[in-house]
C-alpha cells in the first residue's frame, strides 16, 4: 500500500455536473494510471468531452462529431470509452476509435461506468416503471479493432 503526500494538482478546470435531485455529480472519468475524460462546464451539454493525461495535458480530440455525447467513462486500463449519445450507450477504441453502438434496446440508456475489472459495463435506463441498473458483459461485444 502506497502513501500520499504533497500538495493537491490541479488536472482540469470548469468541469461540468448533473444536478439530480440531491446530488451534484462530476462528469468526469479516470483510468488507473491517470488519464481522464472529462465535459468541459464551458460547451453546451453533449459537447465534444476533453481527454488528458496525469499531468493535465490534453490528449487530442474525443468524440470529435458525435452529437450529444454524455457521460463519457474510460475504462479501467485507459484503453476504451464507453458514454451516451442520443440516449443509446456507445464505446470506442481511445484515442480515435470508431464508436459503436453497445446495445439495441429502444429504452434511454445513460450513466454508463465500467466495472473495475473492465469486464462489463453498468448503466442505467428509463422507462413508463421507472429507472432501472443494467449490465452487459464488455467481453466480445468490446473486442473490436477501431
Amino acid at each position: 500500500s502506497g502513501t500520499l503526500n504533497g500538495e493537491p494538482v490541479p488536472l482540469a478546470e470548469n468541469v461540468s455536473a448533473s444536478t439530480l435531485p440531491g446530488a451534484r455529480l462530476g462528469l468526469f472519468s479516470a483510468s488507473l494510471d491517470g488519464d481522464l475524460v472529462y465535459e468541459p462546464a464551458t460547451v453546451e451539454p453533449g459537447g465534444t468531452p476533453v481527454w488528458v493525461d496525469r499531468g493535465g495535458r490534453e490528449m487530442g480530440p474525443v468524440l470529435a462529431g458525435v452529437e450529444n455525447a454524455r457521460f463519457p467513462r474510460v475504462s479501467p486500463d485507459g484503453a476504451r470509452l464507453v458514454f451516451s449519445a442520443l440516449n443509446h450507450l456507445y464505446v470506442m477504441n481511445l484515442p480515435a476509435g470508431t464508436p459503436r453502438r453497445l446495445t439495441t434496446s429502444d429504452d434511454g440508456e445513460l450513466m454508463p461506468t465500467w466495472a473495475p475489472d473492465g469486464q462489463s459495463i453498468a448503466y442505467t435506463t428509463w422507462i413508463s416503471s421507472g429507472l432501472n441498473i443494467l449490465i452487459i458483459s464488455s467481453g466480445a461485444a468490446l473486442n473490436f479493432d477501431a
